[in-house]
């Protein structure tokens, strides 16, 4: 996975309407998350080449869980929320 892969789900995901509060359930801090906070800080990554590393790792599986099962029409955010965080469980 790569900070390019993480920028583009979040686009997608903020294209097809999920929810800061739906972005902030899928995060491993105890902070706040927000589309316009992830898109600046993962735009950044990806212009360096950088790899998710750390509790990043984890966010990145789930945003690309929740994406690539929103875009096969596999169930709702929600659902895919939950089935991302039961796979792999934000340390918060």
């Amino acid at each position: 996975m790569t900070a390019n892969e993480v920028h583009d789900a979040l686009v997608y995901l903020q294209k097809h309407g999920m929810t800061n509060t739906q972005l902030d359930s899928l995060h491993h801090k105890k902070s706040r998350e927000s589309f316009s906070a992830a898109l600046k800080y993962w735009s950044g990554q990806a212009d360096r080449g950088s790899a998710p590393r750390g509790g990043s790792i984890g966010y990145g599986q789930r945003l690309l869980h929740v994406m690539r099962g929103h875009r096969q029409g596999r169930a709702a955010f929600p659902q895919l929320i939950e089935e991302a965080r039961q796979k792999w469980p934000p340390a918060r």
